[in-house]
């Protein structure tokens, strides 16, 4: 990352859609906004921009200061690189027990994720002991989609040639990124 890679992210956080900065930080409360100039210094505890940053207006994001410094920002529209716009990251995380699934069959098992539309792009982490304490679970396969408002559907399909697989109970997570 480069001098003006750094200028640009500090600006996107910072930068409000009144056009106006929050340079100034004391015992994790933002001091009342700044201006934006030309010219500013940067301070956070534990951290000082070394130099001067000058700033081109690009983007305008919405940010709520409450926790600037605390290692969270609520972004509005956030574009990484010059990809799509991201309006919303949701994701949930339930524990699911799969029965045995017999050989070239598939079991189906639901959980909530508030927020999710059909269509939705769904992300699937499995907990590793779903695979590792399972019975015979190394031909099978899980995948995930939204298939109502609010509900991800979870098939695990059973791909061995003999003999059904029983995966453990564990946890999985679903997590869906809108566009």
């Amino acid at each position: 990352m480069n001098e003006r890679d750094i200028e640009n992210l500090i600006y996107k956080t910072l930068m409000s859609s009144s056009n106006r900065i929050v340079p100034r930080h004391t015992h994790n409360k933002v001091d009342s906004p700044a201006v934006l100039s030309e010219n500013i210094q940067i301070t956070s505890t534990g951290f000082t921009y070394p130099g001067t940053i000058n700033f081109t207006p690009i983007y305008s994001p919405t940010v709520n200061t409450d926790n600037l410094f605390a290692n969270t920002a609520n972004i509005n529209n956030l574009i990484v690189g010059s990809g799509s716009i991201i309006k919303k990251v949701i994701s949930n995380v339930a524990t699911l027990n799969f029965p045995a699934i017999p050989t070239n069959s598939s079991v189906d098992l639901t959980m909530t994720l508030t927020g999710a539309v059909v269509g939705d792009t769904v992300s699937l982490g499995v907990q590793n002991l779903v695979i590792s304490a399972g019975v015979n679970c190394n031909n099978i396969i899980f995948f995930a989609w939204v298939s109502a408002p609010n509900i991800v559907t979870i098939r695990c399909m059973n791909n061995r040639t003999v003999g059904s697989a029983n995966p453990a109970q564990g946890l999985f997570r679903s997590t869906i990124i809108q566009f």
